[in-house]
């Protein structure tokens, strides 16, 4: 996971491990700067999927390397190794759906940001 807020902060990155006899997923690496480069590089090198979540790193970060998730942090980072199982095994309606969601969030935040623009413009007249 990564997470990239252009204006104010630094890149971060935080890997989690997770195997069905484990209590619950581990934090086992996390870093800002390079040493997030470094995590999403040595990430994408294995062929492990990279998510970006400025909200699930900001929480993970408060996890000790080598720790366990906090039962807090169980739904949010389960609907993500779902999201990962599923592409995975190339599950093709899931992909399919998954495009189609990213495509409806992205317009409607460009909506969001336009509508934000216009009301900004009102105030400035």
């Amino acid at each position: 996971m990564k997470s990239k807020d252009k204006t104010t902060r630094m890149k971060e990155a935080i890997a989690i491990t997770y195997r069905k006899s484990d209590m619950a997923p581990t934090v086992v690496a996390k870093g800002k700067g390079m040493m997030a480069d470094q995590i999403i590089s040595k990430a994408k090198q294995h062929g492990v999927y990279v998510h970006e979540s400025t909200e699930l790193v900001a929480l993970l970060t408060q996890v000790d390397i080598d720790e366990h998730i906090p039962p807090q942090l169980y739904m949010a980072v389960a609907e993500l190794l779902a999201w990962v199982y599923k592409l995975e095994h190339n599950d093709q309606e899931f992909l399919r759906e998954y495009e189609e969601q990213k495509l409806k969030a992205q317009k409607l935040k460009e909506q969001q940001m336009q509508e934000e623009f216009q009301e900004y413009d009102k105030y400035q007249k």
